[in-house]
């Protein structure tokens, strides 16, 4: 998706840093992965003034970062591309809509506007900016699936038994941040294989 959001400084670096993998002799692979759920809140902040936020009415089609970890891990365990892999959602919404449901969950009561001058990142945006390609790679877990889990561990109180997905241990306040913080810890990308002479990266659109 990067060449169809050149307009914007912040993705024109995404893409010379791309060029420089691919303009390398190391075996690489490449993922796209479009917008997270868990950025949602991000994007209504930034868009903000005051108590309203004008955001795009176009598609996109985001994803649960679990999701995310999981495609990039299959594609770093893999052989080298030597190509890019584009990832999504498995369904698409309007970004005003989504972003204007996400809030609501929170109890948000900023007003969002639908607006067709609205920037992403600062680039104008077309109906599918945002949309990746027909051969994608779609991650499994749909919006409210992902909204009622998040709506769960963030509630989790310190001391409790830890319904994290990164701590499985069903006791009582394990120590590790997702119970002494009540929140959830972020996906971690894989590790390098041993021994891999070649390169993969992420990047979020």
């Amino acid at each position: 998706m990067g060449d169809r959001l050149s307009e914007s400084g912040y993705f024109r670096a995404k893409i010379a840093q791309e060029k420089l993998i691919k303009g390398s002799p190391v075996p690489y692979s490449i993922v796209q992965a479009t917008q997270f759920f868990e950025f949602l809140k991000g994007l209504a902040d930034i868009s903000s003034d005051g108590e309203q936020m004008h955001l795009p009415h176009v598609l996109f089609q985001p994803m649960a970062a679990d999701d995310v970890a999981s495609a990039l891990g299959r594609v770093a365990v893999g052989p080298p591309l030597n190509g890019t892999v584009e990832i999504g959602g498995p369904e698409q919404f309007r970004i005003d809509d989504l972003v204007r449901r996400r809030l609501a969950a929170l109890k948000d009561s900023r007003e969002v506007i639908p607006d067709p001058k609205a920037r992403y990142s600062g680039a104008k945006l077309s109906e599918k900016t945002l949309v990746p390609g027909y051969n994608a790679r779609l991650g499994e877990t749909p919006f409210e699936t992902w909204l009622s889990h998040s709506a769960a561990y963030a509630v989790t109180p310190r001391g409790t038994s830890c319904i994290s997905f990164r701590c499985r241990r069903g006791r009582d306040h394990c120590g590790r941040p997702c119970c002494r913080r009540g929140v959830r810890e972020p996906a971690q990308p894989p590790a390098r294989r041993r021994g891999s002479t070649s390169a993969w990266a992420v990047d979020v659109r």
